[in-house]
């Protein structure tokens, strides 16, 4: 919550003599988490009404008699004598009868609501259009009307709603046939409803379209379909071999992998879906439907020719660490405790290559029995499921699992999010086969290291912020261990977005690669919210994110410093060593 938002909400706690309470926040956030019976019923039918404090006792009596179906029930009290209840009823648009005769079950809940001195809940929308005259004055009304006209004068916008509203939404005509099927409704059985989707079909059925993803999301454009909402309609489209009369079939694929699978809209959801492994699975559909973004198919068979990112000789791999003092001894390790699974982007690009050389530097100064696979080490997986290629990716995690097995480790660290949302999340689903490893990720190594005291860092100067990378964070829930790590070595402030909220840089979902403008947008947003709190040094634990960053950072010619947490962990431990010495 924001600092206008927060006062704003003390002032009308203070204005209504209310009284915040710990927990308050957190059971707000989660006032419609009842939308997720979703998940258990083929259709819902949501219904909203205002019903007087002192009469809610008999709404719900009236309730019980309303007749064969059940109801999910949300109130929230808003003003001292008003209860607004959200109603949830389970139907099947599948079954054209069902669903017709339970059309008539919102007019009855409204008509009871307003036998009590109740109203309408929420705004005008289908359901409230023959109740229109209660809710907005005439003036208003004819204002309304007029405005239209103005901006949409052809009638495209919405047509057939309240301001043009069809014969059977008129209040006389409306009643009638709701009175109507609501007798044919008593005279059918209940209907018992089942789920048939699983899976991806499940997740994208699941949506409910509340649009509580379409602010969050942080590859959204102008446009609807560039949401997380709007992509689960595309896919739901293609998926039945229908494409927007707007969108061609290319446009839609393009639109679906325009997303850094950061995981955000899942935050806010209030259906609880998987957004991360169900955009994984759309990608995948489409592929298998020969639908894919031309740069990423590029990039599957670089990976799958090369098992690299970069295309070179993966035996090239350990190149980064050839000069390091302790290189001859680690390379000749074929078994140790731990494996170091450095990753493609680490591995290959001089950008971020020093974030291995100053993790080993640390394993080694804290006496850590570690290893490396060197070209035995194979992609981890990440670019292909994030380019729709699932079963060439199970195939490169099958030979790391056996690669790491080799080595007798008892654990595995990796200082790419990427790489631990895989090993740690991914591997077993995939491959059916459970790698068999404990699995960190170095900010877990780094912290333990020094809480007990094997490592000892130096103090350093500056003000830090750090970066939540999507995988590290939201999507695996490590938030602490890298703070408190930071705090151990300097003055650390917290990002406004921060924790499960944190903003994506834009390196992810191999958006990188294929859309480098829009990529690059989002990681120069990220540094102008480091700069807004005044930092010097935004330090993050991911070698993708530091990429993109320090890319962004170079196009618009700013002066922060970008540094993984294991360069700030060897940097302060090399200071404290020349500080003693």
């Amino acid at each position: 919550m924001t600092e206008q938002a927060g006062k704003s909400v003390e002032g009308h706690a203070h204005f209504f003599k209310g009284q915040g309470r710990e927990g308050a926040e957190v059971e707000w956030k989660q006032r419609f988490n009842m939308l997720r019976v979703k998940r258990a019923l083929p259709t819902m039918l949501p219904i909203g009404v205002h019903v007087p404090l002192g009469r809610l006792e008999e709404f719900h009596s009236g309730l019980r008699m309303q007749g064969k179906r059940e109801l999910a029930l949300l109130g929230q009290v808003v003003s001292s004598n008003d209860c607004m209840i959200m109603a949830i009823a389970g139907t099947d648009e599948r079954h054209f009868l069902e669903h017709t005769l339970s059309l008539s079950l919102p007019h009855r809940i409204i008509e009871l609501a307003l036998s009590l001195g109740g109203k309408p809940g929420g705004g005008i929308g289908v359901w409230n259009a023959p109740y229109k005259k209660m809710m907005v004055a005439p003036d208003r009304m004819a204002a309304l009307r007029k405005k239209k006209k103005q901006l949409d004068p052809k009638g495209i916008l919405n047509p057939g709603m309240w301001l043009d509203e069809s014969m059977f939404l008129r209040p006389v005509f409306h009643h009638a046939a709701m009175a109507f099927l609501s007798c044919v409704d008593r005279l059918f059985p209940t209907v018992r409803f089942t789920r048939k989707e699983q899976g991806l079909d499940l997740e994208l059925d699941s949506c409910v379209e509340c649009g509580y993803c379409t602010t969050s999301c942080p590859t959204r454009q102008e446009w609807i379909s560039s949401t997380p909402r709007g992509r689960i309609r595309l896919a739901k489209e293609i998926s039945k071999a229908r494409f927007s009369k707007s969108l061609s079939a290319e446009e839609c694929t393009k639109t679906i992998f325009s997303c850094t699978l950061c995981g955000r809209c899942a935050v806010d959801c209030s259906v609880a879906i998987n957004s991360p492994t169900m955009w994984v699975e759309a990608r995948d559909r489409l592929v298998k439907k020969g639908l894919e973004v031309e740069n990423l198919k590029a990039l599957a068979v670089v990976v799958e020719t090369t098992n690299n990112i970069a295309g070179k000789a993966n035996q090239q791999r350990e190149r980064w660490a050839v000069r390091l003092p302790f290189y001859e001894e680690i390379s000749k390790k074929r078994r140790a405790e731990m494996v170091y699974f450095v990753g493609c982007v680490t591995s290959f690009y001089p950008m971020v290559q020093d974030i291995a050389r100053s993790f080993t530097g640390t394993l080694t100064s804290a006496q850590v029995d570690f290893t490396l696979l060197g070209g035995e080490e194979w992609c981890c997986g990440y670019p292909l499921i994030s380019a729709g290629h699932l079963d060439h990716a199970a195939s490169q995690m099958r030979h790391n699992i056996e690669a790491v097995r080799k080595t007798g480790a008892r654990t595995l660290v990796v200082t790419c999010p990427g790489c631990y949302r895989m090993w740690k999340h991914e591997y077993e689903r995939l491959t059916g086969e459970h790698p068999g490893i404990e699995v960190l990720h170095s900010t877990e190594i780094l912290w333990n290291l020094i809480e007990n005291g094997r490592v000892r860092p130096g103090a350093l100067d500056g003000v830090f912020t750090y970066h939540d990378p999507c995988d590290l964070g939201r999507v695996s829930g490590i938030f602490d261990a890298p703070r408190s790590t930071i705090d151990a070595i300097g003055h650390r402030v917290e990002l406004e977005d921060s924790r499960e909220y944190s903003v994506c840089c834009g390196s992810g979902g191999d958006l990188l690669a294929s859309n480098q403008d829009l990529s690059l947008g989002l990681a120069e947003k990220r540094l102008n919210q480091v700069e807004r709190i005044g930092a010097d040094t935004v330090v993050t634990a991911c070698p993708s994110c530091i990429r993109g960053m320090i890319m962004a950072k170079t196009a618009a010619k700013k002066q922060l410093n970008i540094v993984d947490i294991s360069q700030l962990v060897w940097k302060a431990v090399q200071k404290r060593l020349m500080t003693i010495h």
